[in-house]
């Protein structure tokens, strides 16, 4: 009874330790994503730094260090994180995306292409993956892909913009109208025409809905 009584124990600890480190993780996080987003670089990696030291299976945070290395113009370093991550977590879509841009920054072109057709065989209704597409057959020169793949995401895109315009219309015929809201405001971030769909914001956010 003494030795399951202290494994009980243990296991408490354990979990408040792990409960606690979680939350320490999560914090950090949030600071370095603020920091991040007001381009303090150096700060965003201390704190990144120090939310993968209370959780090291965190991968926000080591997807964050990538994306400080990439738009702190370190572009090989990025690259070099990215590379690693895509190996540990083969699915993880923002992993990839960044991989890839990577490899349009350094010119690796063979192996951004390779990665955009295995990103595209497990997801081929990504509008950005036919962006990097388009963006690396401009590398090449060769104007007609590069149009073509431009043309794929234009369309993944509106076709992206009216579902949640859709959703966001039953959403308004059952009276939900925050839900209506946040799908409009998700619409206007994929929208060809943003500034239509701001107008249709404004208008329900000041209209009683019955």
């Amino acid at each position: 009874m003494n030795y399951i009584y202290k494994i009980i124990i243990l296991l408490n600890v354990f979990i408040f330790f792990s409960c606690s480190n979680r939350e320490k993780c999560l914090q950090n996080f949030y600071q370095a994503e603020k920091a991040f987003s007001d381009q303090n670089f150096i700060t965003a990696m201390k704190y990144a730094e120090s939310s993968i030291k209370e959780d090291s299976s965190f991968l926000n945070s080591k997807i964050l260090i990538g994306k400080i290395y990439f738009f702190n113009n370190q572009t090989e370093l990025a690259y070099q994180t990215f590379k690693k991550l895509n190996k540990k977590e083969p699915y993880s879509q923002d992993v990839l995306l960044y991989l890839i841009r990577t490899c349009i920054e350094l010119e690796k072109i063979d192996e951004a292409e390779n990665l955009i057709k295995r990103g595209l065989y497990y997801n081929s209704n990504d509008w950005q993956l036919y962006y990097l597409y388009s963006r690396l057959e401009g590398i090449r020169c060769n104007q007609d892909k590069r149009l073509l793949y431009c043309r794929q995401a234009e369309k993944i895109l509106a076709l992206t913009e009216n579902l949640y315009v859709e959703l966001a219309d039953i959403y308004l015929t059952l009276g939900l109208k925050d839900k209506a809201i946040v799908s409009l405001k998700t619409a206007e971030v994929v929208s060809l025409d943003p500034s239509s769909i701001k107008t249709i914001i404004k208008t329900i956010e000041h209209k009683d809905i019955q």
